[in-house]
């Protein structure tokens, strides 16, 4: 079977928010030495892509050598999602817990763009971004509320908090920040290669950890006066992050069906 990354995630549902907007999972993952000081955060987040709310509970892990993140439904024992950034190698590597590990990386992008440019799909209208004024506190976090509007998709709010306040540092910054920005690109160039068109279900793509006004501490949106998604971050503290947690995964191989790839992922933020 021929490895196409421009077909893979098609029915890749489980992907926290933060991806798919950025939100506990198995404390036994923390394994032994080597550690290094770093960040760990948590979330919680309520989706509702099919119909039916799921609720899920997010732990990302960041040090100097990357940024690891799991997402586990309430009640579960499994993780659901793994997304991994390597900072040694700029390489993502993502695993929605169906249908194994892809990896991302910039050349893997700048091809599937250059495909996009010959397929029939329609590039996504541009993101706008308003400050609506307002502020707030969620689980003792301030941010302040800005509004991403984009054209044929309900509009969403994001808060963001100052990134000191919230015990995030420089390195915490940058680990989201380049995770999400390889992860969109990947979105929108593979769905643009395969000739699609975006659906408004999927709701906006955009990089919120690249804002320069602060660190999202929630994000929300509703549809029909009922919540379509909603992520709170809960918690920021330091801890520490073994070498392990940013281990690459084994190198997928053309035909592997464990990593036969599909399409792109249900977009979340």
């Amino acid at each position: 079977m021929r490895y196409d990354p421009a077909d893979r995630f098609a029915a890749m549902k489980n992907l926290p928010i933060w991806t798919r907007t950025l939100t506990v999972v198995l404390a036994g993952f923390l394994a032994a030495p080597p550690a290094s000081a770093g960040t760990i955060l948590k979330w919680q987040e309520t989706t509702r892509l099919d119909g039916q709310p799921a609720h899920k509970a997010v732990l990302a892990y960041s040090g100097p050598l990357g940024l690891r993140v799991q997402s586990v439904e309430i009640g579960s024992t499994t993780a659901s999602s793994v997304i991994l950034w390597v900072a040694a190698t700029g390489t993502l590597h993502v695993n929605d817990g169906e249908k194994g590990w892809v990896t991302v990386t910039p050349d893997l992008i700048a091809g599937l763009r250059s495909r996009a440019k010959r397929a029939p799909g329609k590039e996504a209208p541009p993101v706008t971004v308003r400050p609506t004024g307002s502020r707030h506190t969620v689980n003792s976090f301030a941010c302040e509320a800005y509004t991403l509007q984009q054209k044929g998709r309900p509009s969403r709010i994001v808060c963001l908090g100052e990134p000191a306040s919230l015990g995030i540092d420089e390195t915490t910054r940058r680990n989201f920040r380049e995770m999400s920005r390889l992860l969109v690109a990947f979105m929108e160039s593979a769905e643009r290669a395969a000739g699609s068109t975006p659906s408004t279900d999927e709701g906006i793509r955009y990089n919120t950890y690249d804002m320069p006004a602060g660190f999202p501490v929630r994000a929300w949106e509703t549809r029909r006066g009922e919540t379509w998604l909603d992520s709170e971050l809960v918690s920021v503290s330091a801890g520490d992050t073994p070498a392990s947690l940013f281990e690459s995964p084994p190198t997928p191989k053309p035909g592997d069906p464990s990593v036969t790839p599909s399409a792109p992922p249900r977009s979340g933020r």
